[in-house]
């Protein structure tokens, strides 16, 4: 459990001190992309009292789902083959990191495959 100071909580000193070194030396970019990082948690802590230091970076860096249908079983199949048959092989990836990539895919397409079918086992 994080101690609490009178700024909040210890993880937040710690992100503004990682964020300060990170700064320190980088080029014009990664200082502006710092810059707009650290207004975002500002803004943030504004709203979000007695939020984790953690709950506060899945809530900037997690996407929010408003359909989550979207991971239907057989929805992310086609996902999967999608992205394997379209989006693989538009990538800059050496061919082995292909083949590995896609062998991954296709392993998951088959695994909720057979989640399905053992599913459908079970109803009447």
């Amino acid at each position: 459990m994080s101690r609490i100071s009178r700024h909040g909580p210890v993880e937040r000193h710690r992100l503004d001190s990682a964020l300060v070194s990170a700064g320190q030396g980088a080029d014009p970019v990664t200082r502006a992309q710092i810059a707009t990082f650290e207004s975002i948690l500002r803004q943030r802590r504004r709203t979000t009292s007695g939020r984790s230091l953690r709950d506060e970076i899945e809530a900037l860096t997690m996407p929010e789902v408003g359909d989550p249908g979207i991971f239907a079983s057989g929805r992310m199949t086609d996902l999967l083959a999608h992205v394997i048959g379209e989006i693989l092989p538009r990538l800059d990836m050496t061919e082995d990191v292909l083949a590995i990539t896609q062998a991954m895919l296709e392993e998951e397409i088959a695994n909720q495959r057979e989640i399905q079918d053992r599913i459908g086992e079970g109803t009447p």
